[in-house]
């Protein structure tokens, strides 16, 4: 199992990104795992259409001039992790 983290990506550093399978503590000290991630490189923005229950929000990355959607999931799995 890979450590992966609820955070929001900044603006021009690069990640990899994952959905949480497992988790172990309680807040403050919960930690997220995952099975496998994925590389999805720069983070350029962050953006989001309706509201409430029924928004959707999505990360836009830059990898080999393409660009990446991650889409976060209803169920707050999406997870992150810093490239360095």
């Amino acid at each position: 199992m890979i450590e992966v983290f609820r955070i929001s990506p900044e603006i021009g550093k690069t990640y990899e990104t994952a959905t949480y399978t497992h988790s172990t503590g309680s807040w403050p000290n919960q930690k997220y795992y995952a099975k496998e991630v994925t590389y999805v490189g720069k983070f350029i923005k962050h953006e989001s259409q309706g509201y409430r229950d029924n928004a959707i929000h999505w990360d836009t990355f830059l990898l080999e001039d393409k660009q990446i959607q991650v889409y976060y999931t209803y169920e707050g799995t999406t997870c992150f992790r810093e490239v360095i």
